[in-house]
Formats: structure tokens, C-alpha cells, sequence
């Protein structure tokens, strides 16, 4: 079974920090087009997908 790429993994390939990729992924915050250019062609090598499973959890309030 292949292991899931992680946003981690992305950011190694991709030269730039884990909280680099969140806010490309997110939309959220400035990053510059050269470095979403950088993290969208890691994610797209790496076949990375968000774990929705992981999504849910962090977004379930108590």
C-alpha cells in the first residue's frame, strides 16, 4: 500500500516551508506567485491530496 504524501514532503520538494504550503493550499495569506508556482508543481509531481479524514477532525468543534 503506497503512503500518503504529506504536505511536509511537498514543502521539502518544493524548497519553502510546511506553513508555506498550508497558505498556498488555503489561499489564505501572501505568497508570491514564483513560490505557489514552486508549491503547485510539488504537489503535482508528488500526487499530494489533502487527508479529509484529518480535515474533518481538526474542523469538528466540540
Amino acid at each position: 500500500m503506497k503512503m500518503m504524501t504529506t504536505m511536509l514532503e511537498v514543502a521539502k520538494r518544493a524548497g519553502v516551508s510546511k506553513a508555506t504550503v498550508s497558505r498556498v493550499l488555503s489561499g489564505n495569506g501572501y505568497v508570491s506567485q514564483e513560490t505557489k508556482d514552486r508549491v503547485f508543481q510539488a504537489v503535482e509531481e508528488s500526487g499530494y491530496r489533502p487527508n479529509l479524514l484529518a480535515r474533518n477532525l481538526s474542523a469538528k468543534s466540540t
